[in-house]
């Protein structure tokens, strides 16, 4: 650092690189420990805002007499604190691949650079309130909707405010944008009192009206009015990954099916039993596939097998015999599965596209008579564990990718959010989103399957037993909360390892797996509860349903109008510092 800094003569000394160093890794350092499952299950709203705080005073500071030979170098280093602030939220990915966490907080990086330029440009414009939280939330925003390998809206600002629902309340209103602005907001203004060593009016305002506006909205527009609605089994196994991936698919079913008659016969009847995600270990095949199958002019990836009609049959008969007679014991008396019950399971689908067989991740419903619904498909693809994005193609590739997860990850995503039909046992319809673990990480799935018709609550059937026992399910947690406040709409956790649980539409806990010493993870349990519904004349979604897509237009609009804005003279001080 020191060789860097004198490169730069009296523009950037040694002392202010190393400042602005300490600052943005410390920043990072407070966003990882005001995490969820790291201090505390809920994560520490007070350290997220400091965070925000030390950053903003950081990166605000001007570059230097002679900006221009000091940028590159503070790019460096804002691109180094962004690199860690990635990287430890995301550490969990190392039990997968180290290389995954270090190309995710590459790519957090440089988003943090471009944020910090921003933020200096808009602190020459608006209140030092105003300007964080403009690029905050810009930035940010960008970040999340380009997909991956280019972006990933893993855990924005907004998202630690999940578990204060007093505040968190007017996602209802703001979406998680809104949230990520007042948070930003907040941490300007204590940033900008560290600067000046005092509070102009103007900072106040800026940082404060944004915070009381939200809770006024959180408090102005409630959740939906409810009744109790179907009630859920959840059964979670506990399965490591390791387990699922690799030991007898026979034993696990086993299991399965013996911890779920386990629990009907403790907690009594259900109208849903809900397991995780690819728990059937039996492939369901399209009807244009199994045409193709059968009539043997089926075509398949060059890395794949092509399944015979022998091998179809096998996988029919497997179904019928796991899910009517061992699980939901159809015809035996006395039936160890709920009568009328319906079971919701994550499985693997194949279908023809572009006339070659390809593989996808999908949730089904089989009703009290064993029929099985038409496949809600997971959206969104976890980078290089389901999806190469099309490299799979070359061979290399694909023995990389073999050896470090024993296989390859050429999965396609689905269109658009399924919408599964609930018959419950008293005769009532219930319309619920599928979706399938990592679409949990993302409010699209969940916002357009209300912009597309009715529903009464949300289901995803997750497996996160890859990341063990750590802070990563506590994050889909406050993903989950949030979402479900954005909606309006309860939201059910069906998970193979945990965190399964249910949370109402107001964003509270109604009850989660647990075992005898409230472990909740890693662990084999299972619980029941009713999903609250909206009840007759309270159907209608919160307003952000509605303006979400321009709520994002507009923040990104702001932010560029803003930055394109004159500087008015004598806005900031000497740029010398």
């Amino acid at each position: 650092m020191s060789v860097a800094a004198a490169s730069l003569g009296d523009s950037a000394p040694a002392p202010r690189l190393s400042r602005r160093l300490a600052g943005v890794a410390g920043a990072a350092l407070l966003g990882f420990l005001a995490s969820p499952g790291i201090s505390g299950r809920d994560g520490s709203l007070v350290l997220a805002l400091l965070g925000v705080a030390l950053w903003a005073w950081t990166v605000e500071q001007p570059l230097g007499a002679r900006p221009g030979r000091a940028r590159l170098v503070v790019w460096l280093v804002e691109w180094l604190g962004g690199t860690l602030a990635g990287g430890l939220m995301m550490w969990w990915v190392t039990y997968v691949v180290v290389f995954g966490v270090l190309y995710i907080g590459a790519g957090f990086g440089v988003y943090f650079v471009v944020m910090g330029a921003l933020l200096r440009r808009l602190a020459r414009r608006l209140s030092l309130p105003l300007a964080v939280g403009l690029a905050w939330t810009g930035v940010e925003l960008v970040r999340a909707l380009i997909p991956p390998p280019f972006g990933l809206g893993w855990f924005r600002l907004g998202y630690y405010g999940h578990a204060h629902l007093w505040l968190s309340g007017s996602a209802r209103v703001i979406g998680v944008e809104g949230l990520t602005f007042v948070l930003a907001a907040l941490g300007g203004g204590v940033a900008a009192v560290l600067r000046e060593r005092r509070l102009r009016p103007a900072v106040a305002l800026s940082a404060l009206v944004p915070l009381a506006l939200a809770a006024l909205a959180a408090w102005l527009v409630p959740a939906p009015g409810t009744v109790d609605g179907p009630r859920v089994l959840l059964v979670q196994p506990g399965f490591t990954q390791r387990r699922k991936q690799h030991d007898d698919p026979l034993a696990n079913l086993q299991f399965s099916r013996d911890l779920t008659h386990r629990a009907v016969a403790e907690v009594g009847p259900a109208d849903l039993v809900c397991w995780g995600e690819t728990m059937l270990y039996v492939p369901i095949f399209s009807p244009a596939a199994e045409a193709a199958i059968r009539a043997g002019t089926l075509r398949v990836a060059p890395w794949d097998e092509v399944p015979t009609a022998s091998d179809l049959e096998r996988c029919l008969a497997a179904e019928e015999q796991w899910v009517e007679q061992e699980i939901m014991g159809l015809g035996r008396r006395p039936r160890p599965f709920p009568e009328g019950a319906a079971l919701s399971v994550g499985t693997e689908y194949y279908d023809l596209v572009d006339g070659v067989l390809r593989r996808q991740v999908a949730l089904v419903l089989y009703d009290g008579a064993g029929n099985r619904s038409l496949p809600a498909f997971k959206r969104f693809l976890v980078p290089l564990g389901e999806t190469f994005f099309g490299l799979e193609r070359f061979a290399w590739i694909r023995a990389l990718a073999f050896g470090a997860a024993g296989y390859v990850p050429d999965l396609l995503g689905g269109a658009e959010t399924g919408v599964l039909e609930l018959r419950a046992r008293d005769g009532k319809t219930y319309r619920l989103s599928g979706t399938v673990c990592f679409d949990n990480a993302h409010p699209w799935p969940y916002l357009d399957a209300l912009r597309a018709g009715p529903v009464d609550f949300h289901l995803v059937a997750s497996n996160e037993a890859w990341y063990e026992t750590s802070c990563e399910m506590d994050q889909m947690v406050a993903f989950t909360r949030v979402f479900a406040l954005m909606t309006g709409r309860a939201f059910v956790r069906a998970t193979n390892s945990g965190v399964s649980l249910v949370l109402g539409p107001d964003g509270r806990e109604l009850g989660r797996v647990r075992d005898a010493a409230e472990a909740d993870r890693a662990v084999a349990g299972f619980g029941a509860w009713a999903v609250p519904v909206p009840a007759a004349g309270a159907e209608r979604t919160p307003p952000y349903v509605a303006w979400s897509r321009a709520s994002a237009a507009a923040w990104i609009g702001l932010l560029l109008l803003a930055a394109l804005l004159r500087a008015p003279v004598g806005n900031r001080p000497d740029p010398a510092g």
